[in-house]
Formats: structure tokens, C-alpha cells, sequence
């Protein structure tokens, strides 16, 4: 038998010699239905697991708090590899076998937190390698033959140090914070224009920055057992002795779930608990951003706490919201209220429409009269899909990559061309994982472009972009589509529609801005550029697009002028 070779991952092509087909672009979107029944089904069984393990009879609210934003994304990651590898075995002839390579040494995967493991799902080769042999060996047991031959490297991960005097200080500070404060509120970050009105209202957002700048990622630090030490697995904790033979795809999520769940919900969990019962409060508001989705001391501290107070969820993205999704379904069950940027009411019964706080320093900061650049924006999307949410699959994203490309083509007037920039997703330094996800991509751009266009620093922020571009293009309607719809700069939107399944109200908010600010066509989009680049403001400024514009800022982010004593009502 003549096996052909598959390669799974960029890991494995160099140790092909011929000709190899590959798993890669051939990613599609998970149906939502799927994802929630085999997530409610695994949740309850990791549940029960849980509560033997540690001796308790914790509901499930508790635990949905804690491990819901792993679990959800573990189980995404899983339907999606699963989509992958059968769309590939289905559009192949049935009679082929495939030669594949795994590592040469048995490898498993720890992680300490729900971020890390997210982080590495999204962005690293080597994690998505394993599980997609792991789906092969299920799925495919007579159509592959596995040879060891990689070599592993470990991905390179964040490791926050501290000590017993700062980790004492940490929780001095909360304590006190905890007390003096009305209300409690994590993860804001105050407009340094208004800081005198924060000083006056709100001091408790000003005593959290404070914290937050004396030990930055303090939330991160209390995870550590003691000075510099995480605890570590114990494999005895993940052995399903139940599971003999493995039938079903939700039995080998489930399985292979324990195998990797992050030690803070097992090994580290009780010191986790102690820590926070350290921490009680009765009584109060609690507000977060994005704490109850990435940090797992919070998520334990506000499962400990959630019983006698309200907890609030704020908004920690805009834009036009996806059909599905799976971390605003999660916030929606573990919250009393959401407080979101555009008007969600009929579908998330306890959500409210507010101002968007966390961008409202964008608010009109455009010069774009003065400008000449066109910068075209690139969404945040990792090499791997992490979420049950409708976002473009890899194939997908590069066809929109390839939508800009052929835009830029089409342009007949070589001025226009040489004034067009991408700018990539930033991350600073500190997050070693983005820099994979940063590379891929810009390759990705750079195949296309191949220096026929130039790319801003990475470092370039959005606040610079709105300040230093006549036009911007954006690829995706996520939180970008917001931020700069509030700088007052003139933008559009370039993308494919079917690779961004919105809710029915803002598909609807979208199908109103087709061809005049959202284009997926790109050879309208060009005419769209050649026409208007240099009478920019008499298009921004013209009586259709003012009255779309009002429309949107309504539906996606309406940031009212009393946006101050909105927020102070919320939150005393």
C-alpha cells in the first residue's frame, strides 16, 4: 500500500521530501448547535468530576463561572480541528491512506490558566499538532500511519514572578479597597482628560488603577502558590478509570479536557479558594470588563462571592456582534445585567445599551482634512480558531486578504496606491504568544502584496491611525468598527459578508451601509476610492452618509455627551 503524505501543521512539511497535501485552509465555521449541545453535556460531566475531586456539592452556576470560558473554548478548538480533518477525508477519495508524522517523544501539554492555554491554542503549531493526531487516531484509525519524527519545542509562555512581601501588599490593598468602597469595579481604565471628575465620582475606579500600577497584573500573581511557584500536575487527579473505550466525540473531548484542564481548577484550586475566602464581600456591585473571561482568580473570587452580591458585566468589545456568541451567552447565564455598546435587548434579555466607556477618549479626535494616508486595518485573528463564534476560519480570513489585495489591483491611479498602509495587530512584548500570530499573518499579507504596499510599525495604536489618515479600511465590523466610527474619520468596510455571520439586528444595520460604507466587492470598492479620495469630506459630509453614520453610532456605539454621570448612576 502506497500511503500519500498529509501534513497537518507547518511542523511537519520540512520532513517531506515529495509532494505532500496539507490540512491547512481547510477550516469552516462550527455550527453553534453542536457546540452548545456537546458543551452543556461535558460541562456537566466535568462538574461532577470536579465536585468529587475536591469534596464539594458546588453548583453549577458555581462552576460555569470558573470554567466556563476554558471549557468553551477547548470544546471550540476541538469541533473545529474535527471540521477540518473530516471536510479533507470527505473531498478524497475514500481508497487513499496518508503518511503523518507525530513527535519522536510522547508530549503533554500544562497549563496553569485559562489564558495560557488560550493563548497557545490560538497562536502555537506544536498544541494543535497533538490535537489533530488525537481526531486522525479517533477518527481515521485505518486511513493513517503515524511516523515519529518531529522534534518538539516547548512554546515559550509567560511566567509572572513575584514574592511573599508584594503577594501580602497585593491582598493588603484589595482588602482595604474592598472596604472603603460602595461598589467595586475591576478592569476600567479612566480618560486622563476627565481625571479631575474620576477624582470627585470615582474613586473606587481610581483605587483599582492604583493597584493595578503599584502590581501590574496582580490578579495573574495571585494565582502563584508562593514566591515564584505554581503547583504542579498531578496525574493521579485526571485518570478517568469509567471510560474504557472511547465511542464518542464527546466522550474524547471529555477526556482529553481532564487530561489538559488547567491546574488552577484542579491542583492549585484550593489554595485559589483559600485566597479568596480571604477576600469576602458581602453586599456590594461588582463590575468587570474582561476579568470573568481571563483571569481565573477572579472568575473563583466571583463564584465564592456571587451569592450575597450583583455582578455586572461591562462591555469589552463593539462593533457589530456576531450571530453567535459564545462568550456574551456565558456572561449573559453568570451575570445579573450587561451593560453593552449597541442595543441588544431583544436578544440578551438582561443587557442594557450604555456609552462605550472604554473608547470614549476617541471620541471626534479625527484630523482627517490634513491627511494623505489610507490605512487599512487588519482584525485580531489567531493562526487557530479558539471560539464558538461566528469569525472567519483561516481559508476565510485569507480570502478577505486576498478581497484588499485585488482592491489595490484595480486601482488605476498609482497615487492612491502608494498611499495605502496595513496595519497589523499589536501586542506588547510581554505577550510572547502574539509574536507567532503576528508573523504568520504579515507573511500571509506579504504573499499577496509582495512590496507592492507598506506596513505601520507594529506599535502604531489606533488613537495615531485616526489622527494621521484621510480614509481607513476596515476588514472586519468588530470593535475597530466602533472605535473608529467615534474618531469622527472617514472609513469603509471591506470584507466578505459570509465570513462574518452577524445577529438579525445588525445584519440588518449592515445591509443599510451596503455599497456606500461596506463593500464586498472589490472592484466597487477601487471605483469607491478613485472617486472620493481627494473630495473626502464632501462624501463624509454629505447628507446620506451623515444620516447612516447617526444610524450607526445609535445601533453600535452611542456615546452620549452626559456619558460621565451615565457611568455614575451605573455604578453607585
Amino acid at each position: 500500500m502506497r500511503y500519500k503524505n498529509l501534513s497537518i501543521t507547518e511542523l511537519d512539511k520540512k520532513y517531506f521530501k515529495k509532494n505532500y497535501l496539507s490540512l491547512d485552509g481547510f477550516n469552516k465555521q462550527i455550527k453553534f448547535k453542536d457546540y452548545e449541545y456537546i458543551y452543556e453535556k461535558v460541562l456537566n460531566k466535568i462538574i461532577k468530576f470536579l465536585n468529587k475531586s475536591h469534596n464539594y456539592k458546588k453548583d453549577n452556576l458555581y462552576w460555569r463561572i470558573i470554567i466556563g470560558p476554558w471549557l468553551s473554548s477547548y470544546i471550540a478548538c476541538f469541533l473545529d480541528r474535527l471540521n477540518t480533518v473530516d471536510i479533507f477525508f470527505k473531498n478524497k477519495r475514500t481508497r487513499n491512506k496518508y503518511l503523518i508524522f507525530d513527535f519522536k517523544k510522547k508530549i503533554d501539554f500544562k497549563f496553569k490558566s485559562c489564558f495560557e492555554f488560550a493563548e497557545i491554542a490560538k497562536n502555537y503549531d506544536e498544541w494543535n499538532h497533538k490535537l489533530f493526531l488525537k481526531i486522525l487516531k479517533f477518527r481515521y484509525p485505518n486511513k493513517i500511519k503515524i511516523i515519529n519524527k518531529i522534534a518538539f519545542k516547548k512554546p515559550k509562555t509567560r511566567e509572572f514572578r513575584s514574592n511573599y512581601f508584594e503577594l501580602s501588599l497585593i491582598r493588603f490593598f484589595l482588602k482595604i479597597y474592598f472596604l472603603l468602597s460602595k461598589n467595586i469595579i475591576f478592569d476600567f481604565i479612566p480618560n486622563k482628560k476627565n481625571i479631575f471628575y474620576f477624582l470627585l465620582n470615582f474613586k473606587n475606579i481610581l483605587s483599582e488603577n492604583m493597584i493595578k500600577k503599584l502590581f501590574p497584573y496582580y490578579f495573574e500573581k495571585l494565582e502563584i502558590k508562593t514566591a515564584n511557584e505554581y503547583l504542579i500536575y498531578k496525574n493521579q487527579f485526571r485518570q478517568i478509570k469509567s471510560i474504557k473505550k472511547i465511542k464518542t466525540i464527546d466522550s474524547l473531548i471529555y477526556k482529553s479536557a481532564l487530561e489538559e484542564i488547567p491546574s488552577n481548577y484542579l491542583e492549585n484550586f484550593i489554595y485559589l479558594k483559600k485566597k479568596c475566602k480571604n477576600l469576602k464581600v458581602k453586599n456590594k456591585k461588582i463590575f468587570s470588563f474582561s476579568s470573568q473571561i481571563s483571569s481565573d482568580f477572579y472568575k473563583i473570587w466571583i463564584a465564592e462571592n456571587k451569592n450575597s452580591n450583583k455582578i455586572f458585566v461591562f462591555d469589552h468589545g463593539g462593533g457589530l456582534r456576531a450571530k453567535d456568541d459564545c462568550q456574551v451567552n456565558h456572561e449573559e447565564i453568570i451575570s445579573d445585567k450587561i451593560y453593552t455598546w449597541s442595543n441588544l435587548k431583544s436578544i440578551y434579555l438582561n443587557s442594557k445599551q450604555v456609552s462605550p466607556y472604554k473608547i470614549i477618549k476617541l471620541n471626534n479626535i479625527s484630523n482627517f482634512k490634513n491627511q494623505n494616508n489610507i490605512s487599512i486595518i487588519s482584525p485580531s485573528v489567531g493562526k487557530y480558531v479558539i471560539w464558538a463564534s461566528s469569525r472567519p476560519s483561516l481559508n476565510q480570513f485569507n480570502k478577505d486578504v486576498n478581497l484588499i489585495f485585488s482592491c489595490h489591483q484595480k486601482i488605476k491611479d498609482e497615487v492612491i496606491k502608494k498611499k495605502m498602509i496595513i496595519k497589523l495587530p499589536f501586542y506588547s512584548n510581554d505577550y510572547h504568544y502574539y509574536k507567532a500570530s503576528v508573523k504568520f499573518w504579515k507573511k500571509n499579507f506579504i504573499n499577496y502584496f509582495v512590496n507592492k504596499i507598506k506596513f505601520y510599525k507594529l506599535e502604531k495604536q489606533l488613537e495615531d491611525l485616526a489622527k494621521t489618515s484621510r480614509l481607513i479600511i476596515l476588514m472586519s465590523p468588530q470593535t475597530t468598527l466602533s472605535e473608529v466610527l467615534i474618531t469622527n474619520t472617514p472609513f469603509i468596510l471591506l470584507f466578505k459578508s459570509n465570513h462574518w455571520p452577524l445577529n438579525s439586528l445588525h445584519q440588518k444595520v449592515l445591509n443599510k451601509c451596503k455599497n456606500l460604507i461596506y463593500f464586498d466587492d472589490a472592484k466597487k470598492a477601487a471605483l469607491f476610492l478613485e472617486k472620493n479620495y481627494k473630495n473626502v469630506d464632501a462624501w463624509w459630509s454629505s447628507k446620506k452618509i451623515k444620516n447612516l453614520r447617526k444610524y450607526l453610532k445609535k445601533n453600535i456605539c452611542n456615546a452620549k455627551i452626559n456619558w460621565a454621570q451615565e457611568l455614575k448612576k451605573i455604578t453607585s
